[in-house]
């Protein structure tokens, strides 16, 4: 899936799928690094699509002042 293709939730989905991984006794250390890494993408990704939420509410709501 593209950043284009990528939504909020499917983004916290598969952070918390990340996350459910971490948290057993049975951690790949083979793939940790590339699932924290991957985890930190999507939180980026998250904040990103909250602030342009953020700012297109205020443009919206603004209008109406």
């Amino acid at each position: 899936m593209t950043k284009d293709e990528q939504s909020y939730v499917g983004a916290i989905s598969e952070i918390e799928e990340i996350l459910r991984s971490l948290d057993t006794e049975n951690v790949d250390i083979d793939r940790l690094a590339t699932d924290v890494q991957k985890a930190a993408e999507l939180i980026a990704f998250c904040r990103d699509r909250l602030a342009s939420a953020q700012t297109e509410v205020e443009r919206i709501v603004s209008a109406f002042d």
